[in-house]
């Protein structure tokens, strides 16, 4: 949907404007749960009910019901205060038209026409249903969100890969101590070899010297199996970490 810039042409095809609904038009600026209630479903059943929420927001009209959307919910969507000041409220904007979640909100940046004093401007713009509206004060408690939950990112794959570092030291001690047995149970197999004695109980111990060996070789395996698991889970919460790093780092530079 275009950013309407102030434009008024849609009125003349709202609903309200039509001489049956005409007796409503104080109702709309009514407080009265009744009230409200008439004139939004009145508003839901309209064709430019999107028009009308925008160009309530694009205007900072924060008294009155527009696009089937009360005062509270404006003010909301704009995050600002009765007084029209901007606030950090500790609920974020919703999408003013499908009242999708602010997850489903993106700021971009535009650029002005006409010259003046401002080149570029940042709008609002749901994922779900396309609809755009330029504000400065709702473009600001999006970008909030999308940085608080970017930080809650961060801290749950930054203790994600401190979790797997321990686990990848621990599985390098764990071979370290298998490669220790392996080799001492090599050095007894090598003297028990050099042991030329063809007696019975010889015989026995080179047997259980070379199962010995082959339990530790296959002990250190399976350990080393576990470590480059350990290391390559390790390597992926990295990876993680670093682009949602990235993703922080560039939000705070762009926005």
């Amino acid at each position: 949907m275009a950013i309407l810039n102030g434009q008024l042409d849609w009125q003349k095809d709202a609903a309200c404007a039509k001489p049956e609904n005409l007796h409503l038009k104080d109702s709309f600026f009514s407080t009265t749960a009744e009230d409200r209630n008439i004139t939004k479903n009145l508003c839901f059943s309209c064709d430019v009910r999107k028009d009308c929420v925008v160009w309530a927001l694009e205007s900072e009209t924060i008294w009155g019901t527009w696009g089937g959307r009360d005062e509270n919910e404006i003010r909301r969507t704009l995050s600002v205060s009765s007084e029209g000041k901007e606030v950090r409220r500790d609920r974020y904007p919703q999408c003013p038209y499908c009242a999708a979640r602010t997850s489903q909100l993106l700021v971009k940046v535009i650029d002005l026409d006409g010259g003046g004093r401002w080149t570029t401007a940042k709008v609002v713009e749901c994922q779900t249903c396309n609809t755009t509206w330029r504000s400065r004060s709702s473009a600001n408690a999006v970008n909030a969100y999308h940085n608080g939950r970017a930080s809650i990112e961060v801290k749950k794959a930054k203790k994600s890969y401190d979790a797997l570092t321990s686990k990848f030291f621990a599985a390098v001690a764990v071979v370290d101590d298998s490669l220790v047995m392996r080799n001492a149970a090599i050095e007894y197999q090598r003297l028990v070899d050099g042991d030329r004695t063809r007696t019975p109980d010889a015989e026995e111990e080179r047997t259980i010297a070379r199962e010995v060996v082959k339990e530790a070789r296959k002990v250190v395996r399976t350990n080393r199996t576990h470590m480059a698991r350990m290391d390559k889970k390790k390597q992926a919460a990295s990876d993680r970490l670093d682009k949602v790093e990235k993703v922080l780092h560039s939000r705070g530079r762009t926005q």
